[in-house]
């Protein structure tokens, strides 16, 4: 994740149809899997703040800066906070460290590389080349997954940063064969390009681009942007970064990455956390919470039956997963466009009279005929409970 891009890899061997996409390596060292975990993850912020990402429902540190060192992982310990890093540096003499749960590689290899001149790039790093590290990463270590960070790329062909390779999705497929895990970043909210920006429905776009080019055999997790970056008219919004966040899980991310740096008029690695910024730390500390507590119904199995939903405006689709647990059904929904619409949802195997309640809103619906029916503001998310 540089300036402006960031992204996360995938972790373990997705699970195939049936699994919910859980990972099902057999590595002695890695991420949790109890059905309660989700990972929240937040890209190279300083170990000292580890803590107060803790309390805003962060549980691991991607990528340390210049580490891992000895004090970084004593801060994260103390803090409870796990870590995916890069190999590099004292990576190999921590082997035996608890908090070290995965392995990057270096970060966004499928955009042009910086080169010895100023102002110069060279070509990407070559799908061939990332699957040579894999394999001398797991040889080292083949305790734990190892994570590639993708760009813009995943999401938008044309995106000039890639050099010679712009307009190549076809290398993507190469790239998924030398991870565990891939994530991918672009930021939409914040974004001054026109291909992309205020576009929040490209976050869900590459999650699936991403499932497809491995064939459903990577763990995805999405990047996401809490940050003005280096955009000093616009600062996301929680129900922006709420909306992006769903948009992921629902097209099937199992991993979240905050970029939250900003590089102007003054760098600073985590403005959330200051004291000008306590609405929006609170309001995507309640997202993190959000998450958490559904964690078990978003790593559920989809539902044999899915509910299907008919937009009132065609061009504002709205994308819904259904999950199945114990005695209740869960569907998570997002408007993929601004605007405004009303969503029919037809939710077979759920009898009439069933009680849809919307959660963290104070309101419930009522099944009839098999439907219900609610609306959606721009980019609004709803999450609904249909109880036996």
């Amino acid at each position: 994740m540089r300036a402006g891009t960031g992204l996360l890899i995938a972790l373990v061997a997705w699970a195939v149809a049936g699994c919910a996409d859980r990972p099902t390596a057999d590595w002695s060292r890695q991420l949790k899997t109890d059905e309660d975990y989700f990972p929240i993850g937040v890209w190279m912020q300083e170990t000292s703040k580890a803590e107060r990402f803790r309390e805003m429902g962060v549980n691991l540190y991607v990528n340390l800066w210049q580490g891992p060192t000895n004090a970084q992982l004593a801060e994260l310990a103390d803090a409870g906070m796990e870590a995916f890093c890069e190999m590099a540096h004292d990576g190999r003499a921590n082997l035996d460290n608890p908090v070290i749960v995965g392995w990057l590689h270096t970060d966004e290899p499928d955009n042009a590389q910086p080169a010895n001149l100023p102002g110069r790039y060279d070509p990407p790093i070559t799908p061939a080349q990332i699957a040579h590290r894999y394999r001398r990463i797991k040889e080292t270590d083949p305790s734990r997954p190892v994570m590639v960070t993708l760009g813009r790329g995943v999401a938008w062909d044309q995106w000039h940063g890639r050099g010679e390779r712009v307009n190549c999705p076809q290398d993507y497929p190469a790239y998924l064969e030398g991870c565990d895990m891939a994530s991918f970043a672009l930021y939409p909210i914040v974004s001054r390009e026109a291909p992309i920006a205020g576009k929040l429905w490209l976050v869900g776009e590459g999650v699936t681009r991403l499932k497809t080019w491995s064939g459903g055999r990577r763990m995805v997790w999405a990047a996401v942007e809490c940050s003005r970056i280096t955009n000093m008219d616009i600062e996301p919004t929680a129900a922006e970064i709420r909306a992006e966040v769903w948009m992921a899980i629902i097209h099937g991310a199992r991993g979240i990455l905050y970029f939250a740096h900003q590089f102007t008029p003054a760098y600073n690695a985590s403005p959330i956390l200051d004291a000008d910024h306590q609405a929006l730390y609170e309001g995507v500390k309640q997202l993190n919470w959000e998450i958490h507590a559904l964690a078990s119904a978003i790593n559920a199995p989809e539902a044999g039956t899915p509910a299907t939903v008919a937009s009132s405006v065609e061009s504002i689709p709205i994308a819904a997963t259904t999950r199945r647990v114990e005695d209740a059904t869960y569907l998570f929904a997002v408007a993929m466009r601004d605007g405004l619409t009303r969503a029919t949802f037809t939710v077979p195997d759920v009898r009439d009279g069933a009680a849809v309640e919307i959660l963290g809103e104070g309101r419930s619906l009522t099944v009839e005929n098999g439907r219900f029916a609610d609306d959606f503001t721009g980019f609004q998310v709803h999450l609904y409970r249909i109880s036996d």
